[in-house]
Protein backbone atom coordinates (compact mmCIF):
# COMPACT_ATOMS: atom_id res chain seq x y z
CA UNK A 1 0.00 0.00 0.00
CA UNK A 2 1.48 3.51 -1.02
CA UNK A 3 1.23 6.75 1.48
CA UNK A 4 -1.88 9.05 1.68
CA UNK A 5 -2.45 11.31 -1.05
CA UNK A 6 -2.26 14.86 -0.26
CA UNK A 7 -5.16 17.49 -0.91
CA UNK A 8 -4.51 20.50 -2.75
CA UNK A 9 -6.32 23.60 -4.94
CA UNK A 10 -5.37 25.94 -7.34
CA UNK A 11 -7.27 28.54 -8.43
CA UNK A 12 -5.95 29.98 -12.11
CA UNK A 13 -6.86 29.85 -15.67
CA UNK A 14 -7.27 26.76 -17.46
CA UNK A 15 -3.78 26.92 -19.22
CA UNK A 16 -2.44 27.90 -15.84
CA UNK A 17 -3.55 25.09 -14.38
CA UNK A 18 -2.89 22.66 -16.70
CA UNK A 19 0.73 23.78 -17.34
CA UNK A 20 1.54 22.86 -13.71
CA UNK A 21 0.24 19.80 -14.20
CA UNK A 22 2.33 18.49 -17.05
CA UNK A 23 5.44 18.39 -14.44
CA UNK A 24 6.17 14.85 -13.36
CA UNK A 25 4.37 14.23 -9.88
CA UNK A 26 6.65 13.38 -7.37
CA UNK A 27 4.27 12.22 -4.74
CA UNK A 28 0.74 10.81 -4.80
CA UNK A 29 -1.69 13.63 -4.39
CA UNK A 30 -5.57 15.31 -5.33
CA UNK A 31 -5.22 18.98 -7.31
CA UNK A 32 -9.14 20.88 -6.76
CA UNK A 33 -8.67 22.95 -9.84
CA UNK A 34 -10.57 25.92 -10.21
CA UNK A 35 -10.29 27.98 -13.30
CA UNK A 36 -10.59 31.92 -12.59
CA UNK A 37 -11.99 32.36 -15.86
CA UNK A 38 -14.44 30.63 -18.61
CA UNK A 39 -12.69 28.34 -20.71
CA UNK A 40 -12.52 26.05 -24.07
CA UNK A 41 -10.34 23.54 -23.54
CA UNK A 42 -8.87 21.20 -26.16
CA UNK A 43 -7.63 18.43 -26.43
CA UNK A 44 -3.61 17.58 -27.18
CA UNK A 45 -3.92 16.55 -30.51
CA UNK A 46 -7.12 18.70 -31.57
CA UNK A 47 -6.70 21.41 -33.99
CA UNK A 48 -7.81 24.39 -33.33
CA UNK A 49 -9.83 26.10 -36.13
CA UNK A 50 -11.57 29.31 -36.80
CA UNK A 51 -14.80 28.28 -34.84
CA UNK A 52 -12.95 28.08 -31.83
CA UNK A 53 -11.14 31.61 -32.22
CA UNK A 54 -14.56 33.11 -32.88
CA UNK A 55 -15.95 31.43 -30.28
CA UNK A 56 -13.43 32.49 -27.06
CA UNK A 57 -13.11 36.16 -29.19
CA UNK A 58 -17.35 36.56 -28.92
CA UNK A 59 -17.80 35.40 -25.06
CA UNK A 60 -14.62 36.23 -23.87
CA UNK A 61 -13.29 33.08 -23.23
CA UNK A 62 -9.55 31.69 -22.24
CA UNK A 63 -8.34 29.45 -24.70
CA UNK A 64 -6.12 26.47 -23.36
CA UNK A 65 -5.06 23.46 -24.74
CA UNK A 66 -4.21 20.17 -22.69
CA UNK A 67 -1.81 18.20 -22.51
CA UNK A 68 -4.35 14.90 -22.39
CA UNK A 69 -6.11 13.40 -24.95
CA UNK A 70 -9.23 13.41 -25.93
CA UNK A 71 -10.90 16.68 -27.50
CA UNK A 72 -13.14 20.19 -26.49
CA UNK A 73 -14.68 20.75 -22.82
CA UNK A 74 -16.32 24.17 -22.04
CA UNK A 75 -15.58 24.90 -18.68
CA UNK A 76 -17.60 28.03 -17.20
CA UNK A 77 -16.49 29.10 -13.92
CA UNK A 78 -18.74 27.60 -10.97
CA UNK A 79 -20.03 24.93 -13.15
CA UNK A 80 -17.71 21.98 -12.94
CA UNK A 81 -15.96 20.12 -10.90
CA UNK A 82 -12.78 19.35 -11.86
CA UNK A 83 -9.93 17.12 -10.18
CA UNK A 84 -6.51 16.37 -11.17
CA UNK A 85 -4.63 13.31 -9.80
CA UNK A 86 -0.91 12.80 -9.80
CA UNK A 87 1.02 9.08 -9.10
CA UNK A 88 4.59 9.12 -9.00
CA UNK A 89 7.05 6.74 -11.13
CA UNK A 90 6.34 2.93 -9.35
CA UNK A 91 2.52 3.71 -7.79
CA UNK A 92 1.12 0.74 -7.00
CA UNK A 93 -2.33 2.35 -8.62
CA UNK A 94 -0.62 2.92 -12.12
CA UNK A 95 -1.72 -0.16 -13.91
CA UNK A 96 0.02 -0.95 -17.22
CA UNK A 97 -2.90 -1.94 -19.05
CA UNK A 98 -4.59 1.13 -20.33
CA UNK A 99 -8.15 -0.80 -20.23
CA UNK A 100 -7.50 -1.01 -16.83
CA UNK A 101 -5.78 1.82 -16.03
CA UNK A 102 -8.63 4.09 -14.97
CA UNK A 103 -10.29 1.81 -12.81
CA UNK A 104 -8.96 2.98 -8.82
CA UNK A 105 -10.18 6.19 -10.18
CA UNK A 106 -13.19 5.48 -11.55
CA UNK A 107 -14.09 3.59 -8.12
CA UNK A 108 -12.82 7.07 -6.17
CA UNK A 109 -15.14 9.00 -8.03
CA UNK A 110 -18.41 6.25 -7.78
CA UNK A 111 -17.94 6.18 -3.99
CA UNK A 112 -17.23 10.39 -3.70
CA UNK A 113 -20.97 10.24 -5.46
CA UNK A 114 -22.90 8.20 -3.54
CA UNK A 115 -22.05 10.26 -0.68
CA UNK A 116 -23.88 13.27 -2.23
CA UNK A 117 -26.43 11.09 -3.19
CA UNK A 118 -25.96 9.80 -6.54
CA UNK A 119 -27.16 6.41 -7.61
CA UNK A 120 -27.06 4.46 -10.40
CA UNK A 121 -24.26 5.81 -11.67
CA UNK A 122 -21.56 3.05 -13.37
CA UNK A 123 -18.39 2.70 -14.59
CA UNK A 124 -18.18 2.75 -18.53
CA UNK A 125 -16.62 -0.83 -19.70
CA UNK A 126 -17.21 -1.11 -23.01
CA UNK A 127 -15.26 -0.33 -26.42
CA UNK A 128 -13.86 3.49 -26.75
CA UNK A 129 -15.98 5.65 -28.76
CA UNK A 130 -15.10 8.92 -29.99
CA UNK A 131 -18.79 9.96 -30.23
CA UNK A 132 -18.93 10.18 -33.83
CA UNK A 133 -20.28 13.46 -35.51
CA UNK A 134 -20.25 14.65 -31.65
CA UNK A 135 -16.02 14.13 -31.81
CA UNK A 136 -15.20 17.40 -31.13
CA UNK A 137 -16.63 17.18 -27.77
CA UNK A 138 -14.73 15.24 -25.11
CA UNK A 139 -18.06 14.35 -23.25
CA UNK A 140 -20.01 12.87 -26.25
CA UNK A 141 -17.24 10.37 -26.50
CA UNK A 142 -17.10 6.95 -24.01
CA UNK A 143 -13.65 5.54 -23.02
CA UNK A 144 -12.67 2.64 -20.10
CA UNK A 145 -13.49 3.95 -16.58
CA UNK A 146 -15.53 7.06 -17.21
CA UNK A 147 -18.81 7.22 -14.81
CA UNK A 148 -22.57 7.40 -16.96
CA UNK A 149 -25.87 7.36 -15.30
CA UNK A 150 -28.57 6.30 -17.88
CA UNK A 151 -26.45 5.86 -20.18
CA UNK A 152 -24.86 9.66 -20.70
CA UNK A 153 -21.69 10.54 -19.25
CA UNK A 154 -21.37 12.23 -15.60
CA UNK A 155 -17.69 11.96 -15.44
CA UNK A 156 -15.07 12.50 -18.43
CA UNK A 157 -11.20 11.18 -17.74
CA UNK A 158 -8.36 10.88 -19.85
CA UNK A 159 -4.82 10.95 -18.67
CA UNK A 160 -0.90 11.69 -19.33
CA UNK A 161 1.84 9.29 -18.81
CA UNK A 162 5.25 8.48 -19.14
CA UNK A 163 7.94 7.21 -17.27
CA UNK A 164 7.67 9.60 -14.91
CA UNK A 165 4.39 9.00 -13.44
CA UNK A 166 1.26 10.04 -14.17
CA UNK A 167 -1.63 12.52 -14.44
CA UNK A 168 -5.25 11.79 -14.50
CA UNK A 169 -7.53 14.68 -15.56
CA UNK A 170 -11.09 14.39 -14.53
CA UNK A 171 -14.44 16.41 -14.37
CA UNK A 172 -18.32 16.51 -13.77
CA UNK A 173 -20.23 19.32 -14.54
CA UNK A 174 -22.50 21.10 -12.18
CA UNK A 175 -24.68 22.58 -14.89
CA UNK A 176 -23.40 21.40 -18.36
CA UNK A 177 -23.19 23.93 -20.89
CA UNK A 178 -24.60 22.56 -24.00
CA UNK A 179 -25.67 25.41 -25.87
CA UNK A 180 -21.96 26.92 -25.06
CA UNK A 181 -20.58 23.80 -26.19
CA UNK A 182 -22.47 23.08 -29.50
CA UNK A 183 -21.61 26.52 -30.40
CA UNK A 184 -17.93 26.19 -29.47
CA UNK A 185 -17.02 22.61 -31.42
CA UNK A 186 -20.47 21.76 -33.30
CA UNK A 187 -20.98 25.14 -34.95
CA UNK A 188 -21.77 23.41 -38.53
CA UNK A 189 -24.26 20.52 -36.69
CA UNK A 190 -28.20 21.44 -36.44
CA UNK A 191 -29.84 20.53 -33.08
CA UNK A 192 -26.22 20.21 -31.56
CA UNK A 193 -27.01 21.47 -28.18
CA UNK A 194 -30.38 18.68 -27.94
CA UNK A 195 -28.11 16.37 -29.31
CA UNK A 196 -25.36 16.64 -26.53
CA UNK A 197 -27.90 16.64 -23.67
CA UNK A 198 -28.84 13.52 -24.25
CA UNK A 199 -25.34 12.25 -24.49
CA UNK A 200 -24.05 14.35 -21.40
CA UNK A 201 -25.40 14.96 -17.58
CA UNK A 202 -24.43 16.84 -14.69
CA UNK A 203 -24.47 16.71 -11.47
CA UNK A 204 -27.62 18.63 -10.64
CA UNK A 205 -29.53 16.03 -13.05
CA UNK A 206 -28.43 13.35 -11.03
CA UNK A 207 -29.78 14.42 -7.94
CA UNK A 208 -26.68 15.20 -6.36
CA UNK A 209 -27.03 17.31 -3.06
CA UNK A 210 -24.94 20.17 -4.52
CA UNK A 211 -24.17 23.37 -2.57
CA UNK A 212 -21.10 25.83 -2.06
CA UNK A 213 -18.49 23.22 -0.61
CA UNK A 214 -19.19 20.15 -3.33
CA UNK A 215 -16.15 20.43 -5.46
CA UNK A 216 -13.96 20.60 -1.79
CA UNK A 217 -16.11 17.68 -0.77
CA UNK A 218 -15.60 15.18 -3.48
CA UNK A 219 -12.28 15.61 -4.12
CA UNK A 220 -11.33 15.34 -0.34
CA UNK A 221 -13.54 11.96 -0.79
CA UNK A 222 -11.28 10.67 -3.76
CA UNK A 223 -8.08 11.10 -1.72
CA UNK A 224 -9.46 9.74 1.07
CA UNK A 225 -11.05 6.69 -1.11
CA UNK A 226 -7.91 6.34 -2.98
CA UNK A 227 -5.17 6.53 0.33
CA UNK A 228 -7.29 3.79 1.41
CA UNK A 229 -6.14 1.76 -1.83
Amino acid sequence: MGSGFALLAMEAGAAEIHAAHRTAPTRRQVWLCEPGADALILGSAQRLNEGHERFVARHGFELARRSSGGTGVVVVRGGAVWIDIGLPPGDPLLIDDVSRSFAPISGAWSEALALIGVRGAEAFSGAMSKGGEFSEVCFAGRASGEILLGGRKLVGMSQRRSGHGAWFHTMAYLNFPAILSAEALLPELSGGAQALEGLVTDLVAAGADCGAGTARFLAGAIAASLSAL
